[in-house]
């Protein structure tokens, strides 16, 4: 028998209701104790911290790999939908009620397997012609070479607009034909033109066409995925000046920095406003080479509240730096939430 054996005297009510706040009130009022001398007061607010609190925390986890995946699925860009009333969702999330409170405890993001990949590999030369470099793990001096391999028979090679559009950045040799020079040089110690007017050594690309003294433009500002090959290049993402040689504004910048992490579904006051237009719950730094995990886990125990809101699915959106779709190469990622949600409504009356 338990030793929790509550004195209690006889009531003629037949109405009486153990449960009710009213009788939990006057029991306290009673000061009245357990056989164990336990008093009731301590009991209730015992039982209430641990069972009964007004607010409770909830973690859930998110797998990409759980979602059906099909030749369309994309990793960067998801939606995980929670169970309904038609029980149609085979996963097992239910659907939350009156959560305030959300942040990302822990997360698992595969590093781009590539630096050149679809967010940073075109470059315009004018308003409609650009050349597009096959995507692929470079080094400074292949993304120079690049420019010179003009046929998919190689992994890295580039692209031109089309057939007939001209070779800028190669020596006009047949776009269709054999591998020509490339006119995109990294500078390094040889070039003591360039190092000779500050623009340092070993550390600045050089754009060129095949014509002599010929003046042309690049648009490194024509759009997201371009604006993301200027600081691949080491340029700024404007347009250039008419000239006949381009030199790289700052160091070439071959690697890639964070992912944001953005879920429309919560509202944003539990977010971080971007300077791009994005809520991000969290910017996820990449210090992994290509390919590997980055394990993220938070590292601070701010939170910010809303007001209730119900949840019923949650859509995972991935940014690069670029502001383009994070590209992960479809590889799989996973996430741990808290949900803080509030049992007692009558607290934010």
């Amino acid at each position: 028998m338990s030793d929790n054996i509550f004195i209690l005297e006889e009531s003629s009510s037949d109405e009486s209701e153990t449960s009710s706040e009213e009788e939990i009130e006057e029991l306290k009022d009673l000061n009245q104790e357990f056989l164990n001398q336990t008093k009731v007061e301590d009991y209730l607010k015992n039982h209430k911290s641990l069972f009964t609190k007004d607010i409770e925390k909830r973690i859930i986890v998110v797998d990409s790999h759980t979602e059906n995946q099909t030749s369309s699925f994309d990793s960067s860009n998801y939606t995980i939908k929670f169970q309904d009333d038609t029980n149609s969702i085979t996963n097992n999330y239910e659907i939350f009620n009156n959560v305030i409170g959300f942040r990302l405890l822990k997360a698992n993001i595969r590093s781009p397997p590539y630096n050149v990949n679809e967010t940073n590999n075109v470059i315009y030369y004018s308003d409609t012609e650009f050349v597009t470099i096959n995507p692929g793990l470079y080094t400074l001096s292949e993304l120079a070479d690049v420019f010179g391999k003009v046929t998919n028979t190689e992994a890295q090679h580039v692209t031109y607009t089309s057939s007939s559009s001209p070779g800028y950045f190669h020596d006009g040799a047949s776009i269709n034909t054999s591998p020509a020079n490339s006119l995109v040089n990294y500078v390094d110690s040889t070039d003591t033109t360039n190092y000779s007017i500050g623009k340092g050594k070993g550390i600045r690309y050089k754009f060129s066409i095949n014509a002599t003294n010929t003046v042309f433009v690049i648009n490194w500002n024509k759009n997201d995925v371009t604006r993301g090959a200027a600081r691949l290049f080491g340029f700024f993402p404007t347009d250039t000046t008419s000239e006949d040689f381009h030199y790289s504004d700052k160091i070439p910048d071959i690697s890639h920095h964070y992912v944001d992490l953005v879920i429309p579904e919560i509202p944003d006051k539990a977010c971080k406003i971007s300077s791009y237009g994005k809520n991000v719950i969290d910017r996820i730094q990449l210090y992994s080479f290509h390919g590997e995990y980055i394990h993220y886990r938070l590292d601070d125990n701010y939170i910010n509240y809303f007001y209730p809101i119900k949840l019923h699915e949650l859509t995972i959106q991935l940014f690069s730096e670029d502001k383009t779709p994070y590209d992960c190469n479809k590889a799989d990622n996973s996430f741990e939430f808290e949900l803080t949600i509030v049992n007692n409504v009558n607290l934010l009356k």
